[in-house]
């Protein structure tokens, strides 16, 4: 059920980073201290079925997986805009309960585009990829960071990400899983 290559017509170009640790927009999971170490599990999707709606001006590719942690993946393309959305949706009661001993479980979804040298952004205001607020101070983790989403960017290409839900993520270790 894994995406294992987009390709960028206009541009000429492989989206996915051929050297990645992780399945593109594979489901990742860490307890609390492995991910202080950035030890992440991948976790298995399932089987997938693949339905393909091609009826402008939009164009899907429906990834559908029975009983996984994410049944439902979406890819879009619309005419006359250079821009491909993904779409997850995520089976939180799949999700194993983490005991007292575990603590608690991050769970993220891997990205790794092949982009070279990139400048990172937040919610896409311009502003430079550094945190607004360290909203866990004296956390053992230098900080953390709520937003909606965000930007890489090449300069003439770029990878945006968004979510109808505030996620929480270790600024610091978005470079530890490729270009995610």
């Amino acid at each position: 059920g894994a995406i294992t290559s987009l390709f960028d017509k206009l541009a000429n170009r492989e989206l996915i980073d051929a050297a990645r640790p992780y399945n593109f927009n594979g489901l990742v999971r860490a307890s609390n201290t492995q991910a202080t170490f950035a030890l992440w599990n991948e976790m298995a999707l399932g089987s997938a079925t693949i339905t393909v709606t091609d009826a402008a001006p939009e164009h899907t590719l429906r990834i559908t997986r029975a009983a996984s942690m994410m049944p439902v993946t979406t890819l879009t393309l619309y005419d006359g805009i250079p821009s491909l959305q993904i779409t997850d949706t995520i089976d939180r009661t799949a999700m194993r309960v983490a005991t007292y001993d575990i603590g608690f479980d991050f769970y993220d979804i891997a990205m790794p585009f092949a982009l070279g040298s990139y400048t990172a952004y937040v919610d896409w205001q311009g502003r430079p990829g550094v945190p607004v607020a360290d909203n866990l101070p004296g956390a053992s983790i230098p900080y953390f960071v709520a937003h909606h989403g965000g930007e890489m960017n090449e300069g003439a290409y770029g990878v945006r990400w968004a979510s109808p839900e505030v996620m929480v993520w270790e600024w610091n270790q978005i470079n530890n899983f490729g270009t995610t």
